[in-house]
């Protein structure tokens, strides 16, 4: 038998420890949030390999669905039996009925004309992006915007396109971008929906106003907001009706909007898709790679996400109520503890300033002895000095669960305080 101590490979990884990602590594392998084996799984309480208990307060499924088997299954085992467990092609080569109507469905949930079914918003970003821009183009993406988004960016600036930034609330310089670069073919400004760590929903209005004015076109990355926030939100209703998503959170239209979502955050449905007219859907499908060379959503997500689509109307409006008061008791109560939060929503991401890597490696590891899995988000996830703790909530956390919660971040504020360490970054961080 061929044996070997795989030296080279080691090398290779070795020349990584000490790159761009040095501190996730380094919680990888010395924290306790990252890569935990989950052996069981009830409503929001995880056990994990070593028998120990602790709070799920980081997962993206809002709403719950995750844990509505009685609901969503039926459907799902219902495209299974139809479709079998895998199509085994990719879109461009031909797909079942379930993804057409999948794709009608989700328009009229966005109220678009059209959608296009991807397998996850990755591969949107990857995928869409360096199809529609290329040489003598121009991408403006927000310094905040998603990792992903920005993997996409470098495909399309490899193809010759030109590729600036602007920090997300600075919309002047947006806009001295856009009269800068005026005479490009084609102009795309990339933004997230809501923002996965900070919580705080995109100024579409003015970026959209900008846009038009510039005869710009904008990718909008809402894998966080769609299913939760949507149309015509109001005291009562604080996310909006019909989880339609941050446009139409908005009012706006789509003219000059390519919306893409995915649907595994709110909807627990393993797939994405994009807002798009007939004829680029037909262009899509032909020039975006993921399109020919990966495979498509499996007939067992899009029964999920048919059921997931129909539970969103019955009950979708009470859960997020749900989610709305849990987070109101979180946020007063790390507030009145002294906390700096960066979150400036209500939207069910409550991110803890910490402000440097050690405090950071420190803090998770206390939660997780406490009983307390939240993300912890080290540079270069954000930038330096503004390392936190960042805590989703869901409709299937309870209010104990919360005390719970709190009563572990008091005490690590005494432990902080201990070490001489400020509860509040100084004035000159945002």
């Amino acid at each position: 038998m061929y044996e070997s101590n795989n030296c080279l490979k080691n090398d290779y990884a070795r020349n990584l420890e000490t790159g761009l990602r040095s501190q996730l590594l380094d919680i990888l392998r010395h924290g306790k949030q990252y890569d935990v084996a989950m052996i069981q799984y009830e409503e929001r309480v995880i056990t994990d390999a070593s028998g120990h208990e602790i709070i799920d307060f980081a997962s993206g499924n809002y709403l719950g669905f995750d844990k509505a088997v009685d609901q969503l299954l039926p459907k799902a085992l219902e495209a299974v039996e139809r479709y079998g467990l895998h199509l085994g092609r990719a879109r461009l080569t031909g797909h079942n009925a379930l993804c057409s109507d999948m794709e009608k469905k989700l328009a009229a949930r966005v109220n678009a004309g059209d959608t296009l079914l991807l397998t996850n918003t990755t591969l949107g970003s990857i995928g869409l992006i360096p199809a529609i821009i290329e040489k003598d183009d121009l991408i403006i993406i927000d310094k905040s915007a998603h990792a992903t988004i920005f993997q996409g960016c470098q495909l399309a600036r490899d193809k010759g396109a030109t590729l600036v930034s602007y920090p997300q609330k600075d919309l002047n310089r947006l806009e001295d971008l856009l009269k800068q670069y005026e005479s490009a073919r084609h102009k795309l400004i990339c933004i997230d929906g809501v923002y996965s760590i900070t919580g705080d929903y995109a100024d579409l209005p003015a970026i959209n106003q900008l846009a038009k004015h510039h005869n710009a076109l904008i990718y909008i990355d809402d894998a966080h907001g769609f299913g939760f926030i949507g149309e015509q939100p109001d005291d009562l209703h604080p996310y909006g009706l019909r989880g339609s998503g941050i446009v139409q959170y908005y009012g706006l239209d789509y003219d000059n909007i390519l919306y893409t979502a995915g649907t595994a955050k709110n909807l627990s449905a393993a797939c994405a898709f994009a807002v798009v007219t007939p004829a680029m859907k037909e262009v899509l499908l032909a020039c975006a790679k993921p399109f020919d060379y990966t495979q498509q959503p499996i007939p067992f997500s899009l029964g999920v996400l048919n059921g997931a689509l129909d539970l969103l109307d019955q009950e979708g409006d009470q859960r997020r109520q749900q989610v709305y008061q849990l987070r109101q008791q979180l946020v007063g109560g790390l507030q009145t503890l002294g906390y700096h939060l960066l979150t400036r929503t209500d939207f069910p991401i409550v991110s803890v300033w910490v402000g440097d890597y050690q405090t950071l490696l420190d803090s998770s590891t206390f939660l997780y002895d406490q009983g307390i899995y939240m993300t912890s988000c080290p540079y270069p996830t954000m930038p330096r000095g503004q390392e936190c703790i960042r805590i989703t909530l869901t409709a299937l956390n309870t209010p104990r669960q919360i005390d719970r919660l709190l009563s572990a971040f008091a005490e690590l504020s005494e432990r902080w305080q201990i070490r001489g360490k400020s509860l509040q970054p100084e004035k000159s961080s945002p």
